[in-house]
């Protein structure tokens, strides 16, 4: 998907049907040389009824775990549990809804945007998505997509680092929610990326008087 990042399809071997909730996340046992081999990593795929889901994995500089997964080939194998994790979308509700991500944390992100959409979602729907390039920004084309499907669904792309081509959005996340949206109390929003980040707009969302049950949040770091 970029020179950093992969996205992978995968099946659960023996099982009719993998269950999860959009947000949630498996963990791998991988064969690497560290104290810890558990590596995890969320979904970013809604639940389809079958054995398969994938996901949306960014390779660090340094990180064996990352490099063992880029470096297999088709048809290979690897151990996992879940899936695990509260971030997790348990009902559909027409209650408006922020998505707020940054890097891979869209990965959890496009599993529940996607699930919601497929349940016959009508409310107001925001997806802020930030990175720091155009060659970063992840599913551009299917968020694009989305957005000219459903009139109620408004996709906001901004670029940290953007070049002289780029005419959208520029700044960070942050910078834009407070534009677009201060004051919202109505809406249920949902954060995944770095922790400065999560941390940032969710101080900023408590500020502005929402209830605390309405901001749901993963930390990718």
């Amino acid at each position: 998907m970029s020179p950093t990042t992969k996205h992978f399809l995968l099946e659960a071997l023996g099982e009719e049907r993998f269950e999860f909730l959009p947000g949630q996340f498996v963990s791998f046992l991988l064969p690497i040389p560290v104290p810890d081999p558990t590596r995890s990593y969320s979904m970013a795929s809604p639940p389809e009824g079958t054995n398969r889901f994938e996901l949306c994995l960014n390779r660090i500089q340094g990180g064996p775990g990352s490099a063992y997964l880029f470096g297999m080939e088709p048809g290979a194998e690897v151990p996992f549990t879940g899936p695990w994790g509260v971030f997790a979308m348990r009902r559909m509700s027409e209650v408006p809804k922020v998505f707020i991500a940054t890097g891979t944390g869209i990965a959890p992100i496009r599993s529940q945007i996607r699930w919601l959409f497929k349940q016959g979602f009508s409310g107001e729907a925001w997806l802020l998505f930030g990175v720091r390039n155009k060659g970063e920004m992840l599913y551009q084309e299917e968020w694009k997509t989305l957005a000219s499907e459903h009139p109620n669904f408004r996709f906001l792309p901004t670029l940290s680092r953007p070049d002289v081509s780029w005419n959208g959005e520029r700044g960070y996340v942050q910078v834009q929610l407070e534009k677009r949206l201060k004051g919202r109390t109505d809406m249920e929003y949902y954060l995944c990326g770095r922790g400065a980040m999560v941390n940032e707009v969710s101080g900023m969302l408590e500020g502005w008087g929402v209830e605390k049950k309405r901001i749901k949040h993963e930390k990718f770091d």
